[in-house]
């Protein structure tokens, strides 16, 4: 019997990462500040340590000028404070680096990495590589894309028809199910790495 779940462990090694093995208990899970107690607190509903959990994908939506950006911009700011590094993926080009500063964030290459990607592969990709390259960073890591709703698939744009015949949303949220499926997330699962997506809704006519 032990000779067997030793072959079999032997065999899930040969196609998962290291990380992938052990059980983690909720003690484990890192904790990413929001730069507010009571946000903190609220999202834990009381326990702490508090705040954004690490290896997890975070969605913040709201309507316009709603505090979005702002609020993952102090995010931000946490995470260079415990000596971590920022990705921000800007798919609006609307990154106001006066705002940035202002709310406290560091924008030096070193610690702020700034992107414009063209479409959601590119985003979706750099988001795999980070997770699994750097799943085991001891510095957290933040990754921001401002914002999910920019974004549209490459295949989509480029092929008339798909246009034509599917609205973007559509394409997007088909886009975002096939990433998940796949397990491209999973790498970032007991993490330091903190993933921020912007949502933008519409008021109602």
């Amino acid at each position: 019997m032990m000779q067997q779940a030793e072959d079999i462990l032997s065999a899930l090694k040969k196609r998962m990462p290291k990380h992938a093995f052990g059980v983690p208990s909720e003690e484990e899970t890192w904790f990413l500040p929001t730069g507010s107690l009571l946000l903190d607190l609220s999202i834990r509903d009381g326990k702490t340590p508090s705040g954004l959990p690490g290896g997890r994908l975070t969605e913040m939506y709201g309507l316009p000028s709603a505090g979005k950006t702002a609020l993952a911009l102090r995010c931000c700011k946490e995470t260079q404070k415990l000596g971590g590094i920022v990705v921000w993926l800007d798919a609006e080009r609307g990154f106001e680096p006066s705002l940035a500063q202002v709310i406290g964030v560091d924008l030096s290459p070193e610690k702020f990495i700034y992107t414009e990607p063209y479409g959601l592969e590119h985003v979706l990709g750099a988001v795999e590589e980070i997770t699994e390259k750097y799943h085991d960073s001891p510095n957290p890591i933040t990754v921001v894309v401002d914002s999910v709703s920019g974004l549209n698939p490459m295949a989509y744009m480029m092929d008339d028809s798909a246009v034509k015949d599917t609205p973007p949303a559509a394409a997007t949220a088909k886009e975002l199910h096939r990433w998940f499926r796949r397990g491209a997330f999973w790498y970032a699962s007991g993490s330091k790495i903190t993933l921020i997506f912007i949502s933008h809704l519409t008021a109602d006519p």
